[in-house]
This record gives C-alpha cells, structure tokens and sequence, in this order.
C-alpha cells in the first residue's frame, strides 16, 4: 500500500491528507445517503486507518457560499 500524503492548508500550518473523504452521503433523509450507522462508521475508521484525516462535512455548499444569478 502507498503511504498517504499530506500537505499544507493554506497558511494554517495544518497537515492534512491529500485524499479528502467526502460524508454528505452520511446519515438520512435521502434515499441515496448511507442510512447504516454501523457502515459509515466501518467507512470512517478505514478512512482513518489509511491516513485520511481530512474530511468533507458540508451538507451543501450552496449554503455556505450563496449562489451567483
């Protein structure tokens, strides 16, 4: 297995890994997101094994960012 990379987060002084695990699919309320808690979990923790420390949590960015009309 390849060893994880890492690098900085702009000048935060940071470490994070270059691989980002994405967890919008995470939880309920859509037939496409990962109800199993269990599984998501399971999902996580080899995330974490792998090295990934960096993870996408954001719902929805039109939320945080607006959008442009």
């Amino acid at each position: 297995m390849t060893e994880m990379q890492y690098t900085r987060l702009g000048s935060t002084g940071l470490e994070v890994s270059r691989l980002c695990l994405g967890c919008m699919n995470f939880g309920s309320g859509s037939e496409w997101m990962m109800n199993d808690r269990d599984a998501s979990l399971d999902l996580l923790h080899e995330a974490m094994d792998a090295g990934i420390n960096f993870l996408d949590i954001t719902r929805t960015r039109r939320v945080l960012v607006g959008s442009q009309t």
